[in-house]
Order: structure tokens, then sequence, then C-alpha cells
């Protein structure tokens, strides 16, 4: 196959994302590099990566991790995007725990930068939009359902931010906070949706406890910043109206920040 547009993507993906671990491995790692163009990667990533994650139902292969992770090393944002974003913002019957544990194990490879991170979190935490806001031909515009599978994603991706690449974490668990870590957008999207899910039956969610005492204990620094009092707000609300285990150190732990 010689060179040309990305023209036939279309077609070309649908023929290819049905073969072998293998073949669309070695394709993969042979086309997507940083000198591919932005619109094809995102083709590729599109046609022929989410259709092959989609469609898995029992754990990722050895051989499509290393695809899918090559290509986030490669492309980071363009994977949170067109790969991470949309596998897991389907409804919720077709997200399954396959789906969670790929996007899991992306996240803890270090294979997404941070700010690829931060992206992907804000996307994830989108509040639903108003069905009448949205059309029936939304799909992949579509928000992450919260559920505990999903938020086992998020509080991966909330983690791997407290950690920026060579940096040890300080004993107290407040990780180091700046341009590598959440950013304050995120924050605020990430207390806004948290504070919704808290109002629905998540609100007896572990996962979702966590999540929240995971903001409080690794973002501190940033949740104490003035930027962040709105956040900081919504998160003790939230807390307050939890009844999981983890309830109480969540809002323990928010309750020592001060703004």
């Amino acid at each position: 196959g010689g060179g040309g547009g990305g023209g036939g993507a279309e077609e070309r993906g649908l023929c290819l994302w049905g073969r072998s671990d293998g073949v669309v491995s070695s394709v993969c790692q042979s086309v997507v590099s940083a000198d591919l163009g932005r619109d094809q990667c995102a083709a590729f990533i599109r046609h022929v990566l989410l259709p092959k994650c989609e469609a898995l139902e029992r754990p990722a292969s050895r051989v499509l991790v290393g695809a899918v992770t090559h290509a986030a090393k490669q492309r980071p944002h363009l994977v949170g995007a067109h790969l991470l974003a949309p596998l897991l913002s389907r409804p919720v019957d077709k997200v399954n725990s396959a789906h969670c544990e790929l996007a899991t194990r992306l996240i803890k490879s270090k294979a997404l930068d941070a700010k690829a991170l931060d992206s992907l979190l804000n996307s994830l935490s989108e509040l639903p939009h108003h069905p009448s806001a949205v059309g029936p031909g939304a799909g992949e515009s579509a928000s992450c359902v919260w559920s505990d599978l999903t938020l086992a994603v998020m509080a991966g991706a909330v983690a791997g931010l407290a950690m920026p690449a060579g940096l040890a974490v300080p004993k107290a668990g407040l990780g180091p906070v700046g341009e590598a870590g959440l950013s304050a957008g995120t924050m605020a999207a990430l207390a806004e949706r948290l504070e919704a899910a808290a109002d629905g039956p998540l609100r007896a969610s572990t996962k979702l406890a966590t999540l929240a005492h995971s903001l409080a204990t690794k973002h501190a620094k940033l949740l104490a910043s003035p930027d962040c009092a709105p956040s900081l707000a919504a998160l003790r609300a939230a807390a307050a109206k939890l009844e999981s285990m983890m309830a109480k150190p969540a809002v323990t732990a928010l309750s020592r920040i001060a703004a």
C-alpha cells in the first residue's frame, strides 16, 4: 500500500479492525508516529483502534495492549480524545470491565502525559447533556456514565496526575501540583459532576467517596488555591451526602484544607 491521503480511512478501518490483534498491532506500530498528520492519526485511532477495543468482552491481549500503549506514547492527546473518551462515554450497558481495565492499564503505564490525562478527566467529568439538547445521532458526544467501573478509571487518572514522572510524592500524600498536575478547570468539572452524583444512587458507592478522598489528599494544594474555592465548596457539599464507609475519611480530608 502506497501513500495517498486519509480519504478512505473509514473504509480501510472497517476492514482492518476486524483482523487479528497481531495484524492491528503491526499496522499500528508502523503507522502511528509523531510524524503522521494529526487528522490521519485521529482517523486511524477512531476507525481501527476504537472499534477493536469496543469489541472487547474479556481482558485485552498483551498484543492489543502493546499496540494501544504504543499509540498513546506517540500521540497521547489523540488517544485520550479519540479512543479512551469515546470508549468510556457510551451507554452503561456497553461499557464493561475489559474496557475499564484497558483504560486503567494505559493510565498506569504512564503512556499518557499529564496534559492528555487532564484533558481526558475533564471529558469524562462532563455533566450528562439534557436529552433535548442532544440529537438521536449524538454518539460520541455523549458523556461518560459514572459507575463503579468508570469511577475506578477516574481514580487512577486522579492518582496519576498527583505524581508527575520523576517527582517523589511527599509523605503527607500531597502530590506536587503545578503545570504537570490537575488543572483548576478539570477540578471544577470533577467537583460539579461529583456533587451531582452525590444526589443519586452513587451516594452509597465506595468508589465515589474514594474519588472525593483522593482529590482531597492528592490535590490538596490545588484545592486550597483561590481558583478552586468553588470546587472545594462543591466537594464538601457532595461529601456530606455520601453514605459509604469512605464518606467520613473524605469529609475529614476536605475539612483539613484551608482555602
